[in-house]
């Protein structure tokens, strides 16, 4: 990985690029052949790269709810509230690392914060294997918290480096995507396995349930008839790689925002309403599905309506807090405050939340475009042959030639 970081300026296709996508105008002005070239090479020699990261990453997010139906929790006599609380000691330095990653990201390196995160991560998940007592696990899971807090964020502000604005949720989104295939191996979501096993699975077939890898599907078949789930997984990266497209292509951050909270709405509704068993477990791929989606784009969303670097960190920072802060309650709100099998409580607090975030990002959507009409006024009254020249440096995405994503 490139280490052009090190000195505090951006790569030049980030400022270059990002020219032709800061006003209005930027769909009528004709790419330079050299940019498009790079972002080549980046999308062949550093995409890649970021990707198997976070993939890597996922696996070990993932594994602990797989553990806990293995055995790990009756093997270490744990309570419901002491395997939540071990959890819980995972995302405290999660949240704790957040800001400091990405700003420690722009000052040593990402060729070397990032690999290094990546090899202690590795070594602290190999020690996890060979816990005896609770309390060297407590201790492997907050050091795997320490040494992978930030990733995902840093990897995303990484890639903004890169790429222009309307060219990044498609890269989020083939990393979220490769996310999503790696759970295919750990579990879909790391309460995921706990859920399918609740609604009456025997162990192996909650993990098989919970991640239909290709290569396991015809097993599920052999030993019980299990549906092609394969399928359902494709269709779940189909829709990350499809909407983050979409997003891309036509600049509807929000909306895709937006779709993908009615169709998680749907998902949780229908596990809420339904008695059926095979109706709650599709409707896990519906609110898996809408989650992937959200992702990307509400990422995305942040990194183009935020700058200059420092802003763009911490904003990234919040909303990745926020995610982890979501995991600390999910911990407790799932077995031990929401009671098996069907997490009625749980599914009512996450189906508010949606909704929540659904008529969030409407009244930003309508906010963001009255802003840019008000930036659109200020532009016209201003002396064009200067153009941003005679603003105040540093304004960042307070400019008014910065025209806010939608």
């Amino acid at each position: 990985m490139p280490h052009s970081r090190a000195s505090g300026s951006p790569p030049v296709v980030d400022t270059e690029a990002r020219k032709m996508t800061l006003n209005d105008d930027s769909s009528r002005i004709t790419i330079n052949p050299k940019f498009k070239h790079i972002w080549r090479k980046i999308d062949i020699f550093i995409l890649p790269l970021v990707t198997m990261i976070d993939a890597l990453y996922a696996l070990d997010r993932t594994n602990y709810g797989n553990a806990r139906i293995a055995g790990l929790q009756k093997d270490l006599n744990m309570t419901n509230a002491e395997f939540s609380l071990a959890l819980t000691f995972t995302f405290i330095p999660y949240i704790l690392m957040d800001l400091p990653v990405n700003l420690i990201l722009k000052v040593v390196g990402p060729n070397i914060v990032l690999p290094a995160m990546l090899t202690l991560g590795s070594i602290v998940t190999t020690f996890q294997g060979l816990v005896k007592s609770y309390k060297q696990l407590l201790a492997c899971r907050f050091l795997l918290g320490l040494v992978q807090g930030g990733m995902s964020a840093a990897i995303i502000l990484y890639l903004s480096l890169w790429y222009p604005r309307d060219r990044l949720q498609q890269r989020i989104g083939v990393f979220t995507a490769f996310s999503s295939l790696s759970g295919a191996f750990s579990g879909l979501l790391a309460f995921t396995p706990s859920i399918v096993a609740e609604l009456g699975f025997t162990a192996t077939r909650a993990q098989l349930f919970s991640a239909p890898p290709v290569f396991l599907t015809f097993i599920g078949q052999s030993s019980g008839g299990a549906l092609p789930y394969s399928i359902s997984l494709l269709m779940i990266i189909l829709a990350v790689l499809i909407s983050s497209y979409l997003s891309d292509r036509f600049g509807i951050r929000g909306l895709v925002i937006m779709v993908s909270c009615v169709i998680m709405s749907i998902g949780l509704a229908l596990y809420l309403a339904t008695s059926s068993l095979h109706v709650k477990y599709g409707s896990l791929f519906l609110i898996r599905g809408g989650f992937s989606s959200t992702f990307p784009a509400l990422q995305a969303w942040i990194t183009n309506n935020t700058a200059p670097f420092t802003r763009r960190a911490t904003a990234l920072s919040i909303s990745t807090v926020m995610i982890n802060l979501g995991g600390i309650f999910s911990t407790w709100l799932f077995g031990f405050i929401s009671k098996p099998p069907f997490y009625k409580e749980a599914t009512i607090v996450f189906l508010f939340f949606t909704c929540s975030t659904l008529v969030i990002a409407g009244m930003n959507l309508v906010y963001l475009s009255k802003q840019n009409a008000k930036k659109a006024m200020i532009r016209a009254t201003h002396d064009q042959s200067h153009g941003h020249e005679d603003e105040e440096p540093g304004l960042g995405d307070q400019s008014a030639w910065f025209v806010y994503a939608l």
